[in-house]
């Protein structure tokens, strides 16, 4: 365990040491474009089944909770 340890702490050391701004974007592009799209879904459907806003909360609280469980968001 603490091999891993070290090792995730010398690739982020590394990360920060020399940045790879191409890597960095693409991160960035794929995580706002995942988090942007379940929103949306999320506001569609409740759209879509007339909830009212308590509900539409929820609804957008659930799906982005999923996101992060994921660990995209």
């Amino acid at each position: 365990m603490a091999r891993i340890a070290r090792h995730l702490r010398c690739n982020f050391l590394w990360l920060v040491a020399k940045p790879d701004i191409d890597y960095l974007i693409q991160v960035l592009v794929v995580s706002v474009s995942l988090c942007l799209f379940t929103f949306s879904a999320g506001h569609l459907l409740a759209k879509l089944f007339r909830l009212d806003h308590s509900s539409r909360v929820a609804l957008l609280y659930g799906l982005a909770c999923g996101i992060r469980v994921l660990g995209w968001c």
